[in-house]
């Protein structure tokens, strides 16, 4: 693995994991937007 903190390899797992993060947060961005999408959809179904 990357070894320890200040190891080998530890500014490249930090960086892989402030790029995961950013993708993560993007993601859970994208599918509050369709959720509220879906629920707009249903409310007009329901009308």
């Amino acid at each position: 693995m990357g070894g320890g903190p200040g190891g080998p390899g530890a500014r490249g797992e930090s960086e892989d994991n402030e790029e995961l993060v950013r993708e993560v947060r993007k993601v859970r961005d994208e599918l509050h937007d369709i959720r509220r999408e879906l629920e707009r959809v249903a409310d007009a179904l329901d009308d």
